[in-house]
Order: structure tokens, then C-alpha cells, then sequence
């Protein structure tokens, strides 16, 4: 078997998987879909939105572990860098003709958007996983240092929507990379409207 033969394979694998798992979204979500994400950056700034949503809630988990030891203050500064990521990332995408802040949706912001929703998903991931493991714990009647059972419905909530964002960040990761051109070629006309 060749290498042209086994990425034919792989490419009509690949096509079946897309098929499959299209036939396995609920019909109303497709329509949705089909209607409102038909364009790269329609599809982005539904995810850009849906994560806004999600780091209000965030940011008012984080406001209620700040106390607890290790990760408390951290995990509102993480919030706030979410904030402004998001806010950044609206900015260059919904940009049009460099109005405001000399932003476009060129190859360089593009690449550096792609670094910074791979970083941002790394610091939500340590905070998801510590509080995700965090949220299990025990009240004990001894004092241990660093070690505070509080809070357990703030720290689930901290867990829950750090997770939604980090796959919401994965997911920009993915379409970023995948329509780096098309994004650099028509970023600078503001995507907020773009594809229909």
C-alpha cells in the first residue's frame, strides 16, 4: 500500500466519521446548524458567545473559592484573563476595517489568537482538574494546612464551566487553524456579518 493509497483511506475514513456523526445530531440542532453556523466566522462567533455566557458564570464561581488555599486567588485572575480573551478574540474577528484598535485578522493576529486559545485552554485545564478533584472532598474535624472543604457547589461550578470553556477553546483552536486563510484574507472587513 502506498502513501496516496493509505491518505485516500484515511480521507474517506475520515468523510464516513463526518457523515456518521452528522446523522447523530438531532434534527432540530442541524437545522440550526445548517441555518445560523454556514460560515467559518458565523461558527466562531457562536462559540465566542456561548463561552461570554459561560465566563460570567465562571468569574461568579471563581468570586466564591477565592478564599480557599492554592488555587483560590489564582482561579480569579484565570476568570479575568478569560474575560479578555474573549473580548480580544471579538475584537480581531468583528473588526471592520481596522475602525478602532489597528486590529485585523491577519496571518500574524490569526497564529497569535491560535497560541492564545491553546494557552488559555491550558490554565482552564489545571483549574478544571483541581477543582474537579477539589469538589470531592471530605470535611474532616482535624485542621489540615492547605486544606479547606468549602464551597463545594462554587467549586462544581468552577469545574463545570472551566470544562465548557476549555472545549469551547478547543473548538476555536480547531476552526481557527483549519480556515487560517480564509480568516486572514476577510478579517479585516469585520466577520460579524460575513457568510450571509
Amino acid at each position: 500500500m502506498t502513501l496516496d493509497d493509505t491518505l485516500h483511506t484515511l480521507r474517506e475514513q475520515t468523510q464516513l466519521l463526518g457523515t456518521q456523526i452528522r446523522h447523530a445530531i438531532p434534527y432540530p440542532i442541524q437545522a440550526y446548524i445548517e441555518t445560523h453556523m454556514s460560515s467559518l466566522p458565523r461558527a466562531i462567533n457562536h462559540i465566542l458567545l456561548l463561552m461570554l455566557a459561560c465566563n460570567v458564570f465562571f468569574f461568579l464561581g471563581s468570586c466564591s473559592v477565592h478564599h480557599l488555599p492554592n488555587l483560590g486567588s489564582t482561579t480569579i485572575f484565570v476568570s479575568f484573563a478569560s474575560v479578555a480573551h474573549n473580548i480580544g478574540l471579538w475584537m480581531v474577528f468583528n473588526n471592520p476595517d481596522n475602525q478602532r484598535f489597528n486590529l485585523s485578522a491577519s496571518e500574524f493576529t490569526v497564529g497569535m489568537m491560535t497560541g492564545l486559545c491553546v494557552g488559555m485552554a491550558g490554565a482552564l485545564y489545571v483549574i478544571c482538574h483541581y477543582y474537579g478533584q477539589f469538589s470531592k472532598c471530605e470535611i474532616t474535624d482535624e485542621t489540615i494546612k492547605q486544606y479547606l472543604c468549602e464551597s463545594k457547589g462554587a467549586m462544581w461550578t468552577v469545574w463545570f464551566f472551566g470544562s465548557v470553556m476549555l472545549m469551547l477553546n478547543l473548538a476555536l483552536v480547531v476552526l481557527i487553524k483549519g480556515g487560517r486563510e480564509e480568516l486572514a484574507t476577510g478579517g479585516g472587513s469585520g466577520i460579524l456579518g460575513a457568510g450571509g
